[in-house]
C-alpha cells in the first residue's frame, strides 16, 4: 500500500513539473513574440538584422559605413533601445576606403508597428569618440529602408566647413544662397584667391558630383573671375545655378561662362 501511494504521488509530481514546463516555456515564446524587432527585412539581397530581436549585427547591404557590429544591447523593449558595438568611421573629407573600426552607439527608436508587427522604425549610429551624438532627424527608416534626413540649413558656418574638410583650411564664406538642396558658395582664401562652388546636400553639404563641377581657384588679385569656358556640366540646369550665383550677390559675364565677385570687391589686406 505505501508503495502504491508512493507511485501515486510520483506520478502526481511529474504531471504537475510538466505541467509548469509547458507553461514556462508557454510564456517563454509569448513573452519573445510580443518583444519589437529592428523594423522588417526590408532588404532581401543582403541586409542582416532587420527583423529581429537584439541583433549583433546590423547590416543595410552596402559599404561598411553600413555595418554595426558586434552589438551589445544595454536594454531593449521600451521606447528606445541603446547598444555599443563597431563600425567604419570616415573623416571628413576621406573614403569609403580610408574607414576603421571604431566604437559606436546604436540607437532603435520611434517604437511603433512595421507591417502589422511591434517594431523599432528608426535606427541610427554614431561615435562618440568624435563628438557625434544621437540625432532623432537623421536616421534609416527600418520598415521602408529609406534615410532620413532634416532639411538643408544655408548657414554660412556650413559652407566654410566643406571647403575646411577638403584642406582649405584659410577659406571663408562671403557670399552664398540657396535652393532645395542646392547652394552656390563663393569666398576667398589667401592661399589660393577667390573661390566659387556649387554645393549640393545629401545629409550635409558636399561638393557637387564631378567632372567640371563649377569649383574653381583663381587668384583675385590678377584675375577676379573664376572662368567657366565653356559652362561647367552640372547636375541642374545652368540657368539655375547662375540665378544663384546672382543671389549671392557675385556676377555673371561673357554670355554666362564667367562668374565675378561683385564689382569693386577686393581681397582683405592680408
Amino acid at each position: 500500500m505505501t508503495r502504491f501511494v508512493h507511485n501515486r504521488c510520483s506520478a502526481a509530481s511529474v504531471a504537475l513539473l510538466t505541467g509548469i514546463l509547458f507553461f514556462t516555456w508557454g510564456a517563454v515564446q509569448v513573452g519573445a513574440a510580443s518583444m519589437p524587432t529592428l523594423g522588417i527585412k526590408w532588404n532581401t539581397s543582403g541586409g542582416v538584422g532587420y527583423g529581429t530581436v537584439r541583433p549583433i549585427t546590423i547590416s543595410n547591404g552596402g559599404d561598411p559605413t553600413g555595418v554595426a557590429s558586434s552589438i551589445k544591447w544595454q536594454s531593449w523593449g521600451g521606447a528606445k533601445a541603446i547598444g555599443v558595438g563597431k563600425s567604419d568611421y570616415v573623416a571628413p573629407g576621406k573614403g569609403v576606403v580610408g574607414g576603421r573600426q571604431e566604437t559606436v552607439t546604436v540607437v532603435a527608436f520611434n517604437l511603433g508597428e512595421c507591417s502589422g508587427r511591434a517594431a523599432y522604425r528608426a535606427v541610427e549610429w554614431y561615435f562618440p569618440g568624435h563628438g557625434q551624438s544621437f540625432s532623432a532627424t537623421t536616421y534609416l527608416n527600418t520598415c521602408t529602408g529609406n534615410y532620413v534626413v532634416p532639411p538643408p540649413q544655408c548657414l554660412k558656418s556650413h559652407f566654410t566647413s566643406v571647403w575646411r574638410s577638403n584642406g582649405l583650411h584659410d577659406f571663408t564664406t562671403i557670399w552664398f544662397a540657396c535652393r532645395g538642396n542646392w547652394a552656390v558658395v563663393g569666398g576667398y582664401a589667401p592661399s589660393v584667391g577667390f573661390s566659387v562652388a556649387l554645393l549640393q546636400f545629401i545629409g550635409i553639404w558636399v561638393f557637387a558630383d564631378q567632372p567640371s563641377d563649377g569649383t574653381c581657384m583663381l587668384d583675385l588679385k590678377t584675375t577676379q573671375v573664376c572662368d567657366f569656358n565653356p559652362p561647367p556640366v552640372l547636375p541642374l540646369p545652368y540657368a539655375t545655378f547662375a540665378s544663384l550665383v546672382l543671389k549671392a550677390g557675385m556676377q555673371v559675364v561673357d554670355g554666362g561662362t564667367t562668374v565675378t565677385a561683385p564689382a569693386g570687391w577686393r581681397p582683405p589686406a592680408s
